[in-house]
């Protein structure tokens, strides 16, 4: 029986050098949880502005307490709670786990709720961990857009959410633009995406659906440019209500939008990856012991798509 966990997160918020580890004592499972070793994780930009002192998680951190970071989950079952359980010691699985309120995945060995997990194959690459928060996302976004006759413009294409949002996009057949300080990316070029420069989306009045996954002054720029009856999907939470305010002086619809779990969500994202409908580019892997320097190099813009940690 395994009792403790080596987790990463942080005591005090502030930049990458806060990361540090812990020992943690691992729960008793109860009724509808699976133990997990971890093979990988990921890093996402809630867990950067999380450490930064920012948003609803980090709210809730109660002063010197150690708050474990970390959502995204690769990994082996190697405990499950009574002969009923729907996974069995052994099997791999992935999954968003704890979001938003319990992060903790930068860790040895986590608890999930079976709830959160999917099975998959034995073999999968530790690329994997990277479809779920980012996957999940950009599936949840697209299918707040309800007209997919017009065309589908995605801020921050080269990131995590945004390289998996176009490539679903266009499963749904639809006419996407990535608009980004590198147009001429080959990533873009690789997903066979039309690209053009922030400059050059400010310069026309389009109808379109804008997926934000930028927020602040660029995104406040781009609603400048979007025609009346417009649609506007926003992913920052720090800055969703002014852009929204903004997009609604335009009469552009506008709504933010957290991910949630979703298991028929997550199948459809891993069916899809196992055909080769999409894929998950990785610019960065890192150990686990070297946290710090994966979030300094998700703050310092040299990745892209995801940046994944292997246990």
């Amino acid at each position: 029986m395994i009792n403790n966990s080596t987790t990463y997160g942080i005591y005090e918020f502030g930049d990458s050098s806060q990361l540090c580890s812990t020992t943690i004592s691992l729960p008793t499972l109860t009724l509808g949880q699976v133990l997990v070793k971890v093979s990988s994780t990921s890093i996402n930009p809630i867990e950067v502005k999380t450490r930064q002192g920012l948003g609803y998680v980090a709210a809730q951190k109660s002063a010197d307490a150690f708050l474990p970071l970390g959502y995204d989950l690769y990994g082996e079952v190697v405990e499950v709670y009574g002969p009923d359980s729907q996974f069995k010691v052994g099997d791999f699985v992935i999954g968003m786990i704890g979001f938003a309120s319990n992060p903790g995945t930068y860790s040895d060995y986590t608890v999930a709720l079976e709830s959160e997990l999917i099975k998959v194959s034995l073999q999968e690459s530790p690329d994997i961990a990277g479809l779920c928060l980012a996957g999940l996302t950009a599936k949840q976004a697209l299918d707040k857009f309800s007209n997919r006759d017009r065309p589908l413009y995605v801020l921050a294409p080269t990131g995590g959410v945004g390289h998996l949002a176009i490539q679903l996009a266009q499963l749904q057949g639809r006419k996407v633009i990535a608009v980004s300080t590198r147009p001429e990316h080959e990533l873009l070029s690789k997903l066979k995406v039309t690209a053009i420069s922030y400059d050059e989306f400010y310069q026309h009045q389009v109808e379109c659906d804008l997926l934000d996954l930028i927020g602040g002054d660029i995104a406040l720029q781009c609603v400048d440019s979007m025609k009346p009856d417009s649609h506007l999907v926003t992913i920052p939470s720090v800055t969703k209500e002014i852009v929204c305010e903004r997009a609604t002086t335009r009469d552009v619809r506008a709504e933010g939008m957290l991910v949630a779990s979703n298991l028929d969500d997550l199948k459809y994202l891993y069916q899809a990856y196992q055909a080769g409908k999409i894929s998950i580019n990785v610019s960065h892997y890192f150990a686990m012991a070297d946290i710090a320097q994966a979030h300094h190099c998700m703050e310092s813009g040299k990745h892209v798509g995801k940046v994944i940690i292997k246990a």
